[in-house]
């Protein structure tokens, strides 16, 4: 029996040595915590206050992902696939409850500027609504967004314009804050991207 449970402990040790690099393990990206190292404070002895807490977990930047693209629908509509990510402080994709605002501008030297360009405004305040529009593997959010003009599609190729120079995404989020004045919200996170053409 003992000699068996040296075996497993061997084959436990063979395949412990053989996995894959992890984080803090056998040269990963740091190094092993030892007990003792650093004494952890008991639960409820770190009194923090919320709004210093949600402020290291809140975004600090909005990015348009190249993952957006046009597309076409069905019923042969163009709608805009919309990729976006809301990053803290480190980098990293984070969800958050504020209010997403969406534009669709022309070329800034298009005779048209300004006529023909959707707005979307998007309500994700509520935790399960923001929630549905959240990738959880891209860490990202995505939006499928109908009402896109023609002349978008013409600029992509889609249409009879062909290659008309396309437009600009633009995108606003305002996140809610806790602590903010007035409405509630933090200060306005922006990108654009060009799409088409």
């Amino acid at each position: 029996m003992a000699a068996r449970a040296g075996a497993c402990g061997c084959l436990l040790a063979a395949a412990w040595s053989c996995a894959p690099n992890r984080p803090g393990i056998q040269g990963g990206a740091t190094a092993p915590i030892r007990a003792g190292d650093a004494p952890a404070p008991g639960l409820g002895e770190v009194p923090v206050a919320a709004d210093w807490l949600l402020d290291q977990l809140a975004p600090e930047a909005l990015r348009i992902h190249p993952l957006t693209r046009l597309e076409r629908d069905g019923s042969g509509g163009v709608v805009l696939v919309l990729h976006v990510d809301l990053l803290d402080a480190t980098g990293t994709g984070v969800k958050w409850l504020g209010v997403m605002r969406i534009e669709l501008r022309r070329p800034p030297l298009s005779p048209d500027v300004g006529s023909d360009e959707p707005a979307w405004a998007i309500d994700l305040t509520d935790a399960a609504r923001a929630g549905a529009y959240f990738d959880g593997v891209a860490r990202g959010f995505v939006f499928v967004l109908a009402g896109v003009p023609g002349w978008v599609a013409a600029a992509d190729g889609g249409g009879s314009g062909g290659g008309s120079g396309g437009g600009t995404v633009v995108v606003e989020f305002a996140p809610l804050r806790t602590g903010a004045g007035g409405d509630g919200h933090g200060r306005t996170l922006r990108d654009t991207l060009e799409v088409g053409g």
